[in-house]
């Protein structure tokens, strides 16, 4: 329940042109309802706004912020791409993309090790 209503929320922020550049599950603050969830996105510092709705690349590229690629990760996908209206070759393409996103995350952790390592000295 929980996660569909995440899905839903990231939907509702991408079409009202709101792209919160670190939309991670710990800036999202949520609260139990009697009638469902509340969410309240936090370090509002990294948003951009848009003239209209956030466009399908750029959504893409945010919701794989959410979480590692789990089956929670997966379950948050499907329900916000039912709520767009996205068609199989989109989830398809959205998991290329996260698949990607994670894996240049990697590198980039790797190479920060490596620098605070033998550079820094840390």
């Amino acid at each position: 329940e929980l996660a569909t209503a995440y899905a839903h929320y990231a939907v509702s922020l991408h079409k009202a042109g709101v792209l919160h550049r670190d939309l991670n599950c710990s800036n999202v603050l949520y609260e139990k309802t009697a009638t469902g969830y509340t969410f309240e996105v936090i370090d509002i510092n990294r948003m951009n706004l848009y003239d209209g709705e956030v466009p399908k690349a750029e959504c893409m590229e945010n919701i794989t912020l959410f979480s590692d690629f789990n089956d929670t990760f997966k379950y948050v996908l499907q329900a916000y791409a039912k709520a767009r209206g996205w068609t199989q070759s989109d989830i398809d393409e959205a998991i290329r993309v996260k698949i990607r996103h994670d894996r240049n995350r990697a590198r980039r952790k790797r190479f920060t090790g490596i620098l605070k390592k033998y550079i820094l000295g840390k």
